[in-house]
């Protein structure tokens, strides 16, 4: 939720627990727990003890939510209302820190709670929440936790109690489900509450609320109620959109429980609770249950009235047993407001026990809790205890703790595993005791006088999970008084400075070790503050002094210097904590010189490029204000350097970055231009106004006119660039971007220096989108494919080799569009081994020499070598037979001629494709790793029509004959132009008098 509100927010999770160290914080978790103790009203403490929690923090908003709560719990120590915390936070499963949160909120620290409770804080300001902090909100988490849980077991006891009131109340079946349905409504803030009733082969509904759509008939072989009546269980969907049997009555339901309702064993309806604002889960089920069970009871108890209202001695016994009901539940009532009272565990347990046999009237109670291999009797009545410790594998006892599950025994002497403690006893049952899930005892109930039945082990069952959950709580307090007191010794060791000193007077009484450590003294005692602050903080601190005399708790941080021994200043930050019983202020110091000189450090990182030291894109927009103004003009130049992927490829990454901070320095030298690093090598130019283009030109002519040196090479670089005008192509800073680098693009494609920003060129791009879109579809359904052009020998006319050419099968692209746009996107490579791969497996049988392209870019991948020979010698194509046609600014290059030399090594050949069509020297033929010379085919056309071109063709031949090197012509299309070959001495012939490309069946 919150990563869809606001991706910038900067979000993480809880940093290793750290427990508070703050007095202040101790102090305001010791103010949240009393106020949970001392009032009444649940809602009220709650509020009371969060703005405790928030004075702590220092924050002027809190929230909480829980199952015992009605509703979410926000407080405010300003008076104005809180930003929805709750949207914020909804479905949040994890911890949370955030510095700065979503919408205009500062900082936010979330810490989700068991059972779908949740307890968050949050700041106006922006913030970085310290691991102390964040240990605190652990603490204080653990300690409402506790709360919630006692107050959800109460408000579970009042249901149950109400409900008993009003099922023993004289109502009619209409009068008895409206006050159920609202009762459960009402208790525990489920919204969507609804009872039906079995007619037929249709559930009919009786009452419900909260609802804005419902269904008055539901047919019994459809959803989740027909599902639950049909078995005769309780079904909980956790969540509604998994199950398929879910039918929604109204949008927006996330879970649902259904509970069935039986009169002598068989489901007459169902109870449905629904919730459109957090997921039920088994507390929910369990709960409702009981609630079912109440209501089964009433329907059979009605069925009972209607079959037997002659009979008063039934209408007696229902009526009995109806107020015993009511009984039970005021017991559980009036022991968990006596559990509450209570501090610690022996004393809870005492009290549990007595109730037991007093109140309740069970004749003989025992509690044992489990200590290593023995469980051993904590407290009993009624009997002289025969077994105060029972080893784990002996005994009911013991079964009923290691299974974790109630036992009820009608007749115990007949169980071997009973333990007898008298010959009288008739009965016996016992109950696991869990805290936070965990069995820790058992709770065992015997009767001497009368048998126990279910009735009798749902009570105590009811009554044990009253004591668990004060056991939880009381588990809570004493971990928060065990860390109060461990925080108290540790304070002389906190790495904070400490000061205690009279508001009145401001002499120090006290001061820390840390504290001298940071001013450089060795004793503060008697000094003023006075003497401690700057003179511009004085009258600062002072009126923070007197906020503090008026009656506020705490103050916030803030950063204020302070003088240190010798002169210096000690760069701090301080908050201060009123002490009223001693009469004096605590002052609490924080060095803070590394942060602010990171801060420094950090605030120049947020808006340069820490390579080159010039703005970064954050940068560029701060800046780039002051000259895109209304009514001004600007020119933006996008600019990227072509050469740069090529030199980290060759001579690494050091000396990639070298070359871009030379290019950065030259580009600083221009005159009135703001400089930015965008990208990798890509650089942004921002001038004020509009320079002609020859001036443009110039300037980035002048960048790379002189050569650069990287890796103790002189390397000569080129550019692209875009250039927009403001604002003719673009109101702010992103559309003028925008628009430049899609006229550097172009340039890039078209080989130019630069060139200006035109609408049409949005056109041209587009193109070329989906041009690439449907490549990249080929290449996956490898629709790219080699077709075949045969190579003759012009001596003796036989076949000789073969050129593998891409082609694109269907409905493609031409070689000259697809093969180029392959080279920019990057999938060259894909396209050149798929080539490669389908022309080695189709000609592997044959005799002819293979002849094709690669791409420089290919040429240099580090696996090359590898993957070329796995595909030989998986199709066993000898070594020899492979041609590889190069072009002339191929081997011009060092790295690229370097791979050529370890490929021939391999044994292959290397072609020089398109001779005459370049700008090398003929005297670098003899320094080149090459086999054959091919003659680009302008040539071959001249045949016949120009006496220079045969000319050149006569020296070509002569030249490959005397170095011995092959000779093949391309474009041969007439008999002509074969018959002038072989009377020149050309050695082959390619072209269309031979055949044209075709393909090959696999």
């Amino acid at each position: 939720m919150l990563e869809a509100r606001d991706k910038s927010a900067r979000q993480t999770g809880f940093e290793p627990r750290e427990d508070a160290q703050n007095p202040g914080l101790l102090a305001a978790l010791g103010e949240a727990a009393r106020a949970l103790l001392e009032n009444q009203e649940s809602t009220g403490a709650l509020r009371a003890a969060l703005r405790a929690l928030a004075r702590g923090l220092g924050v002027p908003w809190a929230y909480a939510r829980g199952p015992a709560l009605l509703g979410p719990v926000w407080v405010s120590l300003e008076g104005d209302l809180p930003p929805d915390l709750g949207g914020l936070v909804e479905n949040l499963s994890s911890p949370l820190a955030l510095e700065q949160g979503p919408d205009g909120l500062g900082g936010l620290l979330v810490l989700p709670l068991a059972g779908g409770g949740l307890l968050a804080f949050a700041d106006r300001r922006p913030r970085r929440w310290s691991s102390e902090e964040q240990g605190y909100i652990r603490t204080a988490g653990a300690l409402l936790w506790g709360f919630m849980r006692a107050e959800e077991l109460r408000q579970y006891l009042e249901l149950l109690f109400r409900l008993g009131q009003g099922l023993s109340a004289e109502l009619d079946g209409p009068g008895v489900f409206r006050y159920c349905v609202e009762v459960v409504a009402e208790t525990f803030g489920y919204n969507l509450v609804s009872i039906y009733l079995r007619e037929g082969d249709e559930l009919v509904l009786q009452h419900q609320v909260g609802y804005t759509q419902w269904l008055e008939r539901l047919p019994i072989g459809n959803g989740v109620m027909a599902r639950c009546v049909r078995s005769g269980r309780p079904v909980l969907v956790e969540d509604a959109a998994q199950d398929p049997d879910f039918i929604y009555p109204m949008p927006g339901i996330l879970s649902d429980v259904a509970v069935p309702l039986k009169v002598d064993g068989e489901a007459v309806g169902v109870l449905n609770v629904e919730s459109t604002t957090r997921r039920l889960g088994p507390g929910d089920l369990e709960l409702l249950k009981l609630v079912g069970r109440a209501l089964s009871l009433f329907l059979e108890r009605d069925l009972a009235l209607r079959r037997l209202v002659s009979t008063q001695a039934e209408n007696t016994w229902l009526s009995q047993e109806t107020r015993a009901q009511a009984r039970r539940l005021g017991l559980l009532y009036a022991l968990s407001r006596r559990l509450l009272s209570v501090q610690g565990a022996d004393e809870a347990t005492r009290l549990f026990v007595e109730e037991l046999h007093s109140s309740f009237g069970y004749g003989l109670v025992a509690v044992y809790y489990q200590e290593g291999r023995v469980l051993v009797a904590r407290h009993h009545r009624g009997y002289y205890l025969n077994h105060p410790r029972i080893p784990l594998g002996q005994g009911v006892t013991s079964r009923c703790y290691l299974s974790g599950h109630s036992i009820l025994l009608q007749n115990p002497t007949q169980d071997p595993d009973f333990l007898v403690v008298n010959e009288r006893v008739c009965s016996a049952l016992f109950v696991p005791l869990r805290v936070r899930g965990e069995v820790v005892g058992t709770v065992n109930v015997e009767e001497e006088k009368r048998p126990l039945d279910r009735a009798d082990l749902e009570l105590v069952e009811a009554a044990a999970a009253l004591l668990q959950a004060t056991l939880e709580r009381l588990q809570t307090l004493n971990s928060l008084a065990q860390s109060e007191q461990r925080f108290r010794t540790l304070v002389e060791h906190l790495p904070l400075g400490l000061l205690l000193f009279d508001p009145g007077s401001l002499e120090i009484h006290y001061a820390n070790p840390k504290m001298h450590e940071l001013l450089g003294v060795k004793d503060l005692r008697g000094v003023s503050m006075a003497q401690l602050w700057t003179g511009e903080n004085t009258h600062r601190a002072l009126a923070r002094v007197e906020r503090l005399r008026r009656g506020e708790p705490e103050l916030p941080w803030v950063e204020q210097p302070l003088h240190r021994a010798g002169g210096g200043l000690l760069e701090a930050e301080t908050t201060g904590l009123a002490l009223p019983q001693e009469g004096l202020i605590l002052s609490i110091v924080r060095d803070i010189s590394e942060r602010k000189a990171a801060e420094r450090r950090m605030e120049f990182l947020a808006f340069h490029d820490p390579l080159t030291g010039l703005l970064n894109r954050a940068g560029l927009v701060r800046q780039a204000e002051a000259l895109l103004r209304p009514g001004g003009a600007a020119t933006l130049l996008y600019i990227d350097l072509n050469e740069t992927k090529m030199i980290n490829d060759a001579y690494g990454h050091l000396a990639g970055d070298e070359l871009i901070r030379q290019v950065a320095e030259r580009l600083q030298r221009l005159p009135l231009a703001l400089v930015a690093r965008v990208g990798g090598d890509e650089f942004v130019l921002l001038l004020e106004g509009q320079p002609p283009v020859e001036e443009l030109g110039r300037m980035l002519r002048v960048v790379l006119e002189a050569p650069i040196w990287v890796a103790d090479r002189e390397l000569h670089v080129t550019l692209s660039a875009g250039a927009a005008r403001y604002p003719e192509h673009g109101t702010d800073l992103s559309e003028l971007m925008r628009a430049a680098d899609v006229a550097m693009y172009q340039a890039k494609r078209s080989g130019r220096l630069w060139l200006g920003y035109t609408p049409e060129l949005d056109q041209g791009l587009r193109s070329r989108l989906e041009a690439l879109q449907r490549l990249r579809g080929a290449l996956k359904k490898r629709q790219i494919r080699p077709y075949f052009q045969p190579i003759v020998d012009l001596r003796s006319g036989r076949p000789w080799g073969l050129e593998a050419l891409a082609r694109w099968v269907g409905e493609g692209l031409l070689p000259e569009l697809f093969i180029p746009l392959a080279e920019e996107s990057g999938l060259i490579h894909r396209l050149d081994r798929l080539v490669l791969y389908q022309a080695v497996r189709l000609t592997a049988s044959r005799e002819e020499q293979l002849s094709l392209n690669l791409s420089p870019r290919s040429l240099l991948e580090d696996s090359l070598l590898r993957w070329l020979e796995r595909v030989l010698a998986k199709w066993g194509f000898p070594v020899r037979r492979l041609w590889l046609e190069v072009t002339e600014n191929v081997l011009m290059d060092s790295p690229l001629r370097e791979r050529l030399g370890a490929l021939k090594e391999m044994g292959l050949n290397v072609a020089l494709d398109d001779f005459g069509s370049g700008y090398s020297s003929l005297s670098y033929l003899s320094e080149l790793p090459i086999d054959l010379i091919k003659i680009d085919r302008r040539f071959t056309a001249g045949i016949g029509r120009s006496s220079r071109s045969e000319a050149v063709l006569r020296s070509v031949v002569a030249l490959a004959q005397n170095l011995g090197l092959l000779c093949l012509a391309e474009g041969v299309e007439l008999p002509e132009q074969r018959e002038w070959l072989q009377e020149a001495g050309c050695t082959l012939g390619q072209g269309y008098l031979f055949g044209p490309p075709q393909a090959l069946e696999g």
